[in-house]
């Protein structure tokens, strides 16, 4: 592992321990939130999903001109941005890599947490970082 990927595990340690931290300071604010998040309708989220999807201004062609190499992250279950949109995007930007995250959503932080972490370290040692 080169220096830029262990400051880079090292940054994603830190903010996994600083989350960590805010729960224990703050453990009934912290299960207010998650009861919140898992109480949401879930058919109000999707149609909300939907019109924010409706609402946005299409920026394809603007793709190409990406230079950074990408990773494109999707659930495979993701309403709000489709894998098969997501498999386009990979085609439009130069340098994309996709990884569609099996039984996961729009929210793959909550949703696969570790699947998403494991996916943005193999892109980053793949970028020699």
């Amino acid at each position: 592992m080169g220096f830029k990927l262990s400051s880079n595990l090292c940054r994603i340690g830190l903010i996994e321990n600083a989350a960590r931290s805010e729960i224990m300071q703050h453990p009934v604010e912290a299960e207010d939130e998650r009861r919140i998040m898992l109480n949401h309708d879930l058919q109000g989220i999707q149609l909300a999903a939907q019109a924010a999807v409706l609402t946005r201004q299409d920026i394809r062609s603007q793709l190409q001109n990406v230079v950074s190499p990408v990773l494109i992250l999707v659930g495979a279950n993701d309403l709000a941005t489709p894998s098969f949109l997501a498999q386009e995007m990979q085609t439009l930007i130069p340098n994309a890599q996709l990884a569609i995250v099996p039984n996961a959503g729009h929210h793959l932080p909550l949703e696969s947490p570790q699947r998403m972490t494991n996916e943005i370290i193999a892109f980053l040692v793949n970028q020699g970082m």
